[in-house]
């Protein structure tokens, strides 16, 4: 057991589940499929970190990305070596073994800018390739002790196994199936119950533009990203910037500038509360109806707030209970609507995929 000192670029998950950036609470807000000549114009959004192609991650690119502020997500082409072999002949991996790929991915792990912040290992598996998975986040942490590695999972927490950091898309709305937008909330309630705080649970959510592909609204976007912090994410990425290989010109929020002014809002407000969110000791909660989904969160360092959402198509009346908060003031965000307690009580009258915050204030 050695205490060592920060390096340079080192991202890890502390004791509590949090994202540390050169041991700084991190909350990440990302976008996928960004494309290095994107990212400038991806950065405009307040995205602190985007998902990268092994293809556009040169020294040259990566120092451009570094520059704006962000974090990379580095994603190779392993997992598809595992979909190739794990049902023929899965005693054999080439990425653990060939040598010109071990020189690669070291010049990475070296690379002076420091861009990048974790190895993503799988998208969406079964949970029957966790094994194989295994074998890639391992090696992962043989070449790189300072940055973790990162799953993705359809809503099957067990495949959280196969990473230090489990990634959960949900997209209610798609290709003409609509589900509620609480089924985010449930992910990732339903992730973070299974993995017990032993590691971040991160919302992948919708973002493709309002297309006629999927047609989600700006708003659902919105009140979307509200349900998974409601709900105790210890970050936020949405799919995607553009679709890669999208000769459409409509897949993904770079197409549609209404669903870029929403992000763009929504991250900046984000970044409002983010340290709170990061704060042990957050409680979850529902209003008596459970229309209403919030999180009150943060302390003496990062101020208290509370965040809410009305995960509903329709209005709804109704009462938070709050007896922690008996005695305080409650100071709208965002323009947001008035809110008082009284009896431990907050009375909430909020329009349909109504989304907001607090900040708690008062002796």
């Amino acid at each position: 057991f050695q205490i060592v000192p920060v390096r340079p670029g080192q991202v890890f998950v502390d004791q509590d589940g949090v994202l540390l950036d050169e041991g700084k609470p991190f909350f990440p807000l990302g976008l996928y499929h960004v494309a290095a000549s994107e990212a400038e114009a991806a950065a405009k959004t307040g995205v602190n970190m985007i998902q990268l192609w092994n293809w556009d991650a040169s020294a040259t690119n990566l120092a451009r990305i570094r520059d704006l502020g962000i974090r990379v997500l580095y994603e190779d082409q392993f997992w598809g070596e595992i979909v190739r072999n794990h049902g023929g002949n899965p005693a054999f991996y080439d990425f653990q073994t060939n040598l010109a790929t071990r020189a690669r991915l070291e010049a990475l792990r070296d690379d002076p800018s420091r861009a990048i912040a974790m190895w993503y290992t799988a998208d969406e598996p079964g949970v029957g390739a966790v094994p194989h998975i295994k074998r890639m986040r391992d090696m992962w942490h043989r070449l790189d002790e300072d940055h973790p590695t990162y799953v993705v999972s359809t809503g099957d927490p067990r495949i959280g196994e196969a990473a230090d950091v489990l990634g959960v898309d949900v997209y209610p709305i798609y290709r003409g199936r609509r589900r509620p937008l609480t089924t985010v909330g449930d992910a990732m309630a339903n992730a973070r119950a299974h993995l017990g705080g032993r590691k971040p649970v991160v919302a992948v959510l919708q973002a493709f533009g309002d297309n006629p592909r999927h047609g989600e609204k700006p708003a659902e976007v919105r009140a979307m990203s509200y349900l998974a912090l409601a709900h105790g994410v210890r970050g936020v990425f949405w799919y995607c910037w553009k679709e890669t290989g999208d000769q459409t010109g409509f897949e993904g929020a770079g197409h549609h500038p209404e669903t870029i002014r929403t992000l763009t809002d929504v991250i900046a407000e984000i970044k409002v509360f983010a340290p709170a969110l990061l704060e042990p000791g957050a409680r979850m909660m529902k209003s008596a109806d459970g229309s209403i989904h919030a999180i009150l969160c943060g302390g003496e360092a990062t101020g208290r707030f509370l965040v809410y959402v009305n995960g509903e198509y329709e209005s709804a009346e109704t009462v938070l209970a709050v007896p922690e908060l008996d005695g305080l003031k409650l100071d709208p965000l965002f323009g947001g609507l008035k809110g008082s307690v009284s009896g431990g009580r907050i009375k909430l009258s909020l329009p349909p995929l109504a989304t907001g915050a607090f900040r708690v204030t008062g002796d």
